[in-house]
């Protein structure tokens, strides 16, 4: 028996992608607690979008889909203000491709 999640497809980054998640998710909650420092919580989001951006792209990578919860929780941020888009994250594991879903030519 082989050691490892036999549900993970080889050479995929989902627990190292989804562990960078949870650590942002917890920056941001953090930050959140007590007195609140604007630009300090705003580049915890930028972050943890970022995280989440990467998770979700290796979930399409692999061939799996994105959970429910994950697709409305990277809309929500995606919709906050002032997060830049394309802001240089330090996680980032690569570029972000789709895979390709067509069959050989």
């Amino acid at each position: 028996m082989e050691s490892g999640s036999p549900s993970l497809p080889p050479g995929s980054h989902l627990r190292e992608l989804m562990s960078v998640v949870q650590t942002a998710r917890r920056k941001v909650h953090l930050l959140r607690a007590g007195r609140v420092d604007p630009a300090l919580l705003l580049a915890a989001r930028a972050q943890l979008l970022g995280a989440m951006e990467d998770y979700a792209a290796e979930l399409s990578r692999c061939g799996l889909p994105t959970p429910p919860g994950l697709r409305d929780e990277l809309r929500l941020h995606r919709a906050i203000p002032g997060i830049a888009k394309e802001a240089p994250l330090p996680y980032r594991h690569g570029p972000r491709t789709r895979p390709d879903r067509g069959g050989p030519a």
